[in-house]
């Protein structure tokens, strides 16, 4: 007789658990909420990628973020922080 957990729907992840809310998906990436709030508002997090309204009629409506996409835009923000990424330039120089 085949157990519960060999079903299909148990072995596959749910999909839901790939959108978290803002407090679980810092907790998840070990980064402030307001490290989350700056990389969404210089869009290095995109809406539609990497996250979305709860309820998209509100302009004030709570985000929930997609747990994968985000972990590869930080793992890579990770190993090129922005002071390597940023070309310093001559010109400026005094």
């Amino acid at each position: 007789m085949a157990d519960a957990t060999d079903t299909p729907a148990a072995q596959a992840p749910a999909a839901e658990s790939l959108w978290l809310e803002t407090a679980a998906l810092c907790q998840r990436l070990t980064i402030s909420r307001s490290t989350l709030c700056r990389w969404r508002q210089r869009r290095v997090l995109r809406q539609g990628v990497h996250w979305v309204r709860k309820n998209p009629a509100a302009p004030r409506s709570d985000h929930l973020w997609h747990l994968d996409h985000c972990r590869e835009v930080i793992a890579a923000r990770r190993w090129f922080p922005a002071s390597a990424l940023s070309p310093s330039s001559p010109e400026q120089a005094p």
